[in-house]
């Protein structure tokens, strides 16, 4: 289980990390994968492209059926493989992360690509910025649908208003943990973490593995307990196609409202308005959630979903929703069949 830094530990960890004579730091890349063997080749040779290279590159086949062994092999030396059973991509990471020996660590999912000066960008700042934690990247979507816009242009509010940012990269982000409830453009995928830090919080905890959203629990708890950095350039791809949880909306909405009730950051003091901003994040979600079962015929789900709505956060349509999931089977099936001859008809 995630453990629970105490404050006076990060602040002294930062303290002597202060301390001493900046050093050029260490850096392994840890790939998980799962029957993948048909998009890893392109996250690897994006890896091995760094204008300053990784000192070590890890890939956890975490049970793959393909043909991940010969595609893994046909890079030679240059790759450290190695395979568990299928166990999810949370236990995966935490092995790869304990195979590595380098003092930082970046996660990269094996569909993704890295910016040729990824790495390079990130070691100069946090050499020149040794306190940090760990370093989150800014990035563009992209596969059957192009995005132009980057994930942090997205946020619908200044996400970074009045933190410091030196060399496009901003840290003492204020209320923080506030802010990612509203807007999370944190991913694991292109982070780069502190090894000490990561076993500290125990790496990701595997209860959250395969739901909606999963690590997010421990981007959440390593807001509370360390110090967080964010890079402003999009130095990352990260590719949207069907086999992404996040297409999936109910499955991400019901994630998100499991890890903001039973995530391990609750179990920091927090402020009364991230508390309330907690609360206010829950109904959010399952009003999303409340939709997206409704349009699936889970009718258990959105009646079960309709008590986790604040009142003020209710309307007309919610209620409706929720009256017609708890009738009996032939009365929903009347209804939806006038709902659908309705919109039929506007269309």
């Amino acid at each position: 289980m995630p453990c629970k830094l105490q404050l006076t530990d990060v602040l002294s960890m930062s303290s002597l990390r202060q301390s001493f004579p900046r050093m050029p730091i260490s850096v392994g890349l840890v790939i998980p994968v799962f029957n993948r063997a048909h998009l890893i080749q392109q996250t690897i040779e994006s890896a091995l492209a760094q204008s300053t290279a990784f000192d070590e590159i890890i890939v956890i086949d975490d049970g793959s059926t393909d043909n991940i062994v010969d595609v893994i092999a046909g890079f030679g030396e240059q790759i450290l493989f190695f395979r568990q059973p299928n166990q999810g991509v949370q236990i995966a990471r935490n092995y790869g992360v304990s195979c590595c020996t380098c003092e930082w660590v970046v996660l990269c999912d094996s569909d993704d690509l890295l910016m040729p000066s990824f790495l390079e960008r990130f070691t100069q700042w946090s050499q020149s910025h040794p306190s940090n934690d760990v370093i989150y990247c800014n990035f563009h979507l992209f596969g059957s649908i192009n995005f132009a816009e980057d994930k942090l242009a997205s946020c619908p509010f200044d996400y970074l208003k009045d933190s410091r940012i030196e060399d496009d990269f901003a840290f003492d982000i204020p209320d923080l943990l506030n802010r990612n409830l509203r807007f999370q453009p944190f991913f694991s995928s292109g982070c780069m973490i502190r090894r000490s830090f990561f076993k500290a919080l125990n790496g990701y905890d595997s209860k959250f593995n395969g739901i909606g959203a999963e690590d997010w629990d421990f981007t959440l708890r390593a807001i509370v307990s360390g110090r967080v950095a964010f890079c402003l350039l999009p130095l990352l791809k990260i590719r949207r196609h069907s086999g992404n949880d996040s297409a999936n909306q109910l499955h991400m909405s019901l994630g998100e409202i499991a890890v903001l009730r039973t995530s391990g950051f609750r179990e920091w003091p927090l402020s009364q308005e991230d508390c309330v901003e907690v609360a206010r994040q829950i109904s959010i979600r399952s009003t999303s959630a409340l939709n997206s079962a409704f349009a699936a015929e889970q009718f258990d789900l959105v009646i079960e979903l309709y008590s986790s709505i604040n009142s003020s956060d209710r309307n007309w349509r919610h209620y409706l929703k929720f009256l017609i999931s708890l009738s009996p089977g032939f009365v929903r099936r009347l209804v939806l069949l006038l709902i659908r001859t309705r919109q039929r008809d506007v269309e």
